[in-house]
């Protein structure tokens, strides 16, 4: 069955379709919306110029850091991480099974 979506009318986990349904998002379109669809943070953020940076450019932190890298995950991601977190581990990958896989590895 094909469902043809409304993102703009789309909201968190679900989306609607056409009909104006909504469907639960069981899949979070493959991992790659993680917030969801139309979520509240990014689009306040679309203000800042770390949205403009990053979400609007697409760039791969991983093979392309920028400059001000470190400074960025300094100040931005460690704040917010678990205590007993004194790293954090980027990687490529572009799917959900990849990004397991890395979780894996680094935890064992």
């Amino acid at each position: 069955m094909q469902r043809f979506v409304n993102f703009k009318l789309s909201k968190g986990n679900y989306f609607k379709d056409t009909d104006g349904n909504s469907v639960l998002d069981m899949n979070a379109s493959q991992a790659g919306l993680i917030l969801g669809y139309n979520s509240d943070d990014l689009i306040n953020a679309r203000t800042t110029e770390l949205y403009d940076r990053f979400v609007t450019h697409k760039v791969d932190a991983n093979a392309l850091p920028t400059n001000d890298f470190a400074d960025l995950v300094r100040e931005m991601v460690m704040p917010v991480a678990p205590k007993e977190m004194v790293r954090v581990n980027f990687a490529g990958g572009s799917t959900a099974a990849e990004a397991n896989e890395h979780c894996l590895s680094v935890a064992l």
